[in-house]
């Protein structure tokens, strides 16, 4: 979240100038001035207070709103600059600009703290299945062979030591 201490942004100017950034939004506007999906991020068509347009990836947890939460003030969480040339994808600038242009189209704020949201479960999730595959190769061939050579299990590869015990 944005405190007190984190420089306001007025232009696009300013968001160039700055190494991080909080932006003053007119209520909810930020939401319904159109979005788009840019590779797997949902980012909106952000006004600026000197009017011009940028694509913004808004965390939207850490939006602080003062008064009303339609025509009061939100302020945006702490972002900073990310050079992408939104163009490439057609479909998105067809989605975002919908209702309003963006007047620059070779970056956008990543306002999510530089790293996308995941939850708790997601981050242990990959985790857990390196875990288990890992504990998979090195248990199962363990177990396995205890078990073959006290005679539960059939041996994968029967020793020579038994085939010749066998022949005699």
């Amino acid at each position: 979240m944005a405190d007190e201490d984190v420089p306001r942004a007025e232009s696009v100017e300013d968001l160039l100038t700055m190494d991080t950034f909080t932006v003053v939004s007119e209520g909810i506007s930020y939401r319904n001035e159109g979005a788009g999906y840019y590779e797997d991020m949902y980012l909106y068509n952000l006004r600026l207070p000197s009017g011009e347009r940028v694509a913004a990836w808004i965390n939207l947890e850490n939006v602080q709103n003062q008064g009303d939460i339609y025509s009061g003030a939100a302020i945006l969480p702490v972002g900073q600059v990310v050079w992408a040339d939104l163009e490439e994808n057609a479909s998105f600038m067809d989605q975002i600009t919908a209702g309003y242009p963006l007047d620059r189209t070779d970056f956008y704020v990543d306002m999510t703290g530089n790293a996308a949201k995941y939850s708790e479960e997601y981050r242990t999730e990959n985790y857990t299945l390196w875990v288990q595959g890992i504990t998979l190769l090195i248990c199962f061939p363990l177990f396995h062979g205890l078990g073959s050579h006290f005679g539960v299990f059939p041996a994968f590869f029967p020793s020579r030591r038994k085939e010749r015990e066998e022949q005699f």
